[in-house]
């Protein structure tokens, strides 16, 4: 009938592309509509989807799936894109294409489909383990692949890698990191990776007080056991600054890490901290310290002056020290209720600028209770200020005494 001599019309030589495509679409449709698969089949075979207006590509391709015709429709799918066609017919192509091929190695199309099927929540166990194999996206999407991986008990080891990595690689930061380190760290071959990751918290720690829970810094701690990293070592011993109280073990361990900085130079301000849990180096205890944090290449210059010494002098200008990863140091010896007045003039790409400026005084009770030179320096400063003669006197008395005995002393050979 009418079909039999629409498919004549179809074989005809230089036939009008219009006509032709009105011809093949409705001998398509009309297939489908009367389950004629093999025909069906045969014309989905040969129809030119260029030829096809975008609604009825779409329903074309559909059919393709529908007739088991994978990879033909997948090839359409790569050239047109898949929007607007059913999530379940794609989660159909993505499955059956997975399950037939046993291993299916990366295909861009085929990831991207899975993906977008994943999304839209119709995923299943074939389609989530060749994400977890492949897939690359944003950091949260990502993520998200590792979620839906671990509640199916698949192996993310390969996805925790791709996705710590690009955390690092981006900075793309996201909140749940630790959670995929702390998996893969059970388990995860790749030390380099663990290395760069502690760092990388440990940096962000040092630098922009970012805070790090307590296991990635326990975490730190043990690999500093195995291997030396200076910047988690400094992560660690600025934690163990802020507790109230330190164990054995860590006191011993903050001794020897801290006596080994100051003996090559590296001090910084808050190795101070810890002088409520043991004696630390007596330099420690008779300095101001300006700390200033910023990209290790510019240039940071301090310009100062105290309040007695103002007169003519204005300010004098010093070029502050990288101690390490960018955090300047300028120490500045002061005494009881003497006046410091700073700015810092930082110089990125050549542009010089203003980043900060402050005046500090150093009242009695900020000095350090010690038996040291520049406390007893300050209590007697202290005493002369209150006019309080005799102590001032008695102080001075004991203050030059113990010099002398320590000159005596520390002769030198």
């Amino acid at each position: 009938g009418m079909v039999e001599i629409q498919s004549r019309v179809v074989r005809l030589q230089g036939l009008n592309k219009e006509y032709l495509r009105d011809y093949v679409k409705g001998l398509i449709f009309h297939y489908y509509n009367n389950y004629e698969s093999e025909s069906l089949e045969n014309y989905l075979l040969q129809v030119d989807l260029r030829m096809l207006a975008r609604a009825e590509r779409i329903r074309v391709i559909e059919y393709m799936i529908l007739s088991d015709l994978f990879n033909v429709a997948l090839k359409a799918l790569d050239e047109f894109g898949f929007e607007g066609v059913e999530v379940k017919r794609l989660a159909r192509l993505c499955n059956r294409l997975l399950t037939n091929a046993d291993g299916m190695e990366k295909v861009d199309v085929l990831l991207a489909i899975c993906a977008h099927v994943f999304e839209a929540g119709r995923y299943d166990e074939v389609i989530l383990r060749y994400l977890t194999d492949y897939f690359y996206g944003t950091t949260l999407q990502m993520f998200e692949v590792w979620k839906a991986a671990r509640t199916m008990e698949l192996d993310t080891m390969d996805l925790e890698e791709r996705l710590l990595g690009q955390m690092l690689f981006a900075e793309s930061y996201i909140s749940s990191a630790k959670v995929v380190f702390n998996n893969y760290y059970r388990s995860g071959t790749n030390k380099k990776l663990i290395r760069a990751f502690l760092s990388y918290y440990a940096y962000k720690y040092l630098m922009n007080d970012r805070l790090v829970e307590q296991d990635i810094l326990d975490v730190m701690r043990r690999e500093i056991a195995y291997e030396d990293n200076e910047v988690c070592l400094l992560a660690v011993m600025k934690w163990y600054s802020t507790l109230e109280q330190l164990t054995d073990s860590q006191v011993a361990f903050v001794d020897l890490h801290l006596n080994r900085f100051e003996q090559r130079g590296v001090i910084l301000p808050f190795f101070r901290e810890f002088k409520g849990s043991m004696r630390i180096p007596q330099n420690l205890y008779d300095k101001y310290y300006v700390e200033y944090r910023t990209d290790p290449k510019n240039r940071v210059t301090i310009h100062y002056t105290f309040e007695a010494a103002r007169g003519e002098n204005g300010f004098v200008k010093e070029e502050m020290t990288n101690v390490c990863y960018g955090i300047f140091v300028k120490e500045f010896v002061l005494f009881s209720n003497e006046s410091l007045q700073y700015y810092i003039v930082e110089e990125s790409d050549g542009e010089e600028n203003i980043t900060e400026s402050i005046q500090v005084r150093l009242s009695p009770e900020q000095t350090d209770g010690e038996d040291t030179k520049y406390y007893q320096l300050n209590e007697i400063i202290a005493a002369r200020d209150l006019q309080d003669e005799t102590t001032a006197l008695k102080l001075l008395d004991h203050y030059v005494r113990k010099d002398y005995a320590i000159a005596q002393l520390f002769k030198p050979l």
